[in-house]
């Protein structure tokens, strides 16, 4: 097993944990996993953009941008971003998810 499928591993693995979990309380949130394809060249260029104060992980930057718009990805909702591969992984209820996808495309997108 590689590192890589290791870390997605680890990733599907906290997402079922949570999943399981969340048949415990008849009150918990639908939940939605998507995953994202980034053209990271321009995403993150853009992400870095929109953020030129801050000297943060990737990660940090976008939770912070992501938040800064009204979409809060906080437990229960889970985001993971895989930088080697491209992916962005985001398990959230509909509602968030209509948010999220505007954003990454924007983000997606060469200015």
């Amino acid at each position: 097993m590689t590192k890589g499928s290791t870390v997605w591993l680890l990733a599907f693995s906290a997402i079922a944990a949570l999943g399981a979990e969340s048949h415990v309380s008849t009150n918990a949130p639908e939940m939605e996993v998507r995953f994202y394809d980034l053209q990271t060249n321009a995403f993150y260029s853009n992400l870095k953009f929109q953020e030129p104060l801050r000297n943060e992980t990737n990660f940090y930057l976008l939770r912070s941008y992501f938040l800064t718009r009204g979409v809060d990805l906080r437990p229960p909702s889970t985001i993971f971003l895989n930088e080697r591969t491209g992916k962005l992984l985001v398990r959230a209820t509909p509602e968030i998810q209509k948010k999220v996808q505007p954003i990454v495309t924007q983000l997606n997108t060469k200015k």
